[in-house]
């Protein structure tokens, strides 16, 4: 077609391509808005929803406790620890949570992101946030105790709590015990062979129903206070099979059947609360658990200063 016959058909071809332009024209700008919005809406929609917990320990550590909701893994790439402190805002090293689902429980030291200690003024009023990085929305914030009260009280109850089962796989519903001060046992074979214990009948008190057969296992669980950041050495001995957890890591790992033995362990400990659990079962035959360690302070002697 040549330009007059175009010019000859123009008052029948132009209306209908201008109308079918303009809809191709409307069409493409909705599909671009509605792309546009959805992906917005996808980046808001998508920070984690948790629920947490922080209690303040004292001047220099936080416990931080999973309430619900889904898994969260502190990670300074994807999102933000944040603690306001006055009118400073201080960026935490979160690298001692990780990953944390319902119901875990840890314990942070206040460090910023450069590894370098934080400490609290008592006086200051101090809020706590965790920023999803991707959105940009806080994912949790909490007010914390203020005032006096910062680093002058004892939150939990002395001693360590214990947890007997009548089976050597800790199944079942246990026999509470609270308060146990250290990790000093052994039944009455055990002590025979000059092995100490605090408790005369141990495990039998706690274990009514199974008196007549010598097999059980029992968790301690709880609090260790540490005075001053140093080296620690932790020396477990057990018969048979025993475990040693410190802030959330098997330090020692002795498990198994075998005769009266031990394990150590030597880990850097900051000042603080530590959470703690020794557990241990027995199979047959002789039975003893005994939890000492070494500082620069002291030679051997039982690990005191738990708290539950």
């Amino acid at each position: 077609m040549n330009i007059k016959q175009l010019k000859g058909n123009e008052s029948g071809f132009s209306p209908a391509v201008g109308v079918s332009l303009m809809l191709v024209i409307v069409f493409i700008i909705a599909a671009c808005l509605f792309s546009s919005l959805s992906g917005f809406n996808d980046n808001t929609d998508s920070a984690p929803l948790v629920n947490f917990q922080a209690s303040s320990l004292d001047e220099s550590t936080l416990k931080i406790e999973h309430l619900g909701g889904d898994p969260f893994n502190f990670d300074p790439s994807s999102n933000s620890l944040i603690l306001e402190v006055g009118e400073t805002s201080y960026l935490l090293d979160p690298t001692e949570l990780g990953n944390m689902e319902t119901g875990d429980t840890k314990i942070i030291h206040l460090n910023e992101i450069d590894g370098s200690p934080l400490r609290i003024p008592a006086e200051e009023a101090v809020t706590l946030k965790i920023v999803d990085l991707e959105t940009r929305k806080p994912v949790f914030t909490q007010k914390l105790r203020k005032g006096v009260e910062m680093g002058s009280i004892v939150p939990y109850k002395s001693g360590l709590l214990a947890t007997y089962y009548d089976n050597i796989n800790f199944n079942g519903v246990g026999v509470v015990q609270e308060g146990v001060s250290r990790i000093r046992f052994a039944d009455k074979a055990g002590q025979k062979e000059g092995c100490e214990s605090d408790e005369p009948d141990w495990p039998h008190k706690n274990l009514p129903d199974n008196i007549e057969k010598n097999e059980f296992s029992v968790v301690y669980e709880g609090y260790l206070w540490i005075d001053k950041d140093d080296e620690y050495t932790f020396i477990l001995t057990s018969d048979d099979g025993s475990w040693l957890t410190i802030d959330n890591s098997l330090e020692i790992d002795y498990g198994g059947y075998h005769n009266l033995g031990h394990r150590n362990v030597t880990i850097f400990l900051k000042q603080g609360y530590h959470p703690i659990e020794c557990k241990m079962f027995e199979g047959n035959g002789e039975a003893t658990l005994h939890l000492e360690w070494e500082t620069s302070d002291s030679g051997r002697c039982f690990v005191t200063g738990f708290y539950h």
